[in-house]
């Protein structure tokens, strides 16, 4: 059974080129691609005792924040993962923050997920990467 989304994969492959386009991206880390899109990075070694604990309990790999005072994103994403899983949990928090998802319906944050985890992996051929 196809997982339902809310895009197109050809409407998400678009966006992705186009912000590449619009920044000026051929080939780049995807710490240089936060720092382009004004988005800030935390990895999980900087949290609160307590915070830790939280997301090693409930196995969350990164999440995003917006502070509606400041204006910016924060993507906070588990550092201790293998460099290439670090690198496409923060371009799935990327993806959820150019498809401007929000907070609706469990139905709605589960094509929310799938069109983010379309945009990270088709985001990874962009990126220049060391091998792992």
């Amino acid at each position: 059974m196809q997982k339902k989304s809310r895009y197109a994969k050809s409407e998400i492959d678009s966006i992705i080129s186009d912000m590449y386009d619009e920044l000026g991206i051929s080939a780049l880390d995807e710490f240089e691609l936060c720092k382009r899109l004004k988005v800030k990075l935390k990895p999980y070694s900087e949290l609160p005792a307590q915070s830790k604990e939280y997301v090693k309990i409930m196995d969350i790999n990164s999440f995003n924040v917006f502070d509606k005072k400041k204006k910016v994103y924060t993507i906070y994403y588990n550092d201790f993962q293998v460099p290439l899983d670090i690198t496409y949990s923060i371009l799935k928090e990327i993806g959820h923050i150019t498809l401007a998802h929000k907070a609706g319906s469990v139905s709605e944050m589960i094509e929310d997920e799938e069109d983010a985890l379309y945009f990270a992996k088709r985001a990874l051929r962009f990126l220049k990467k060391e091998a792992c």
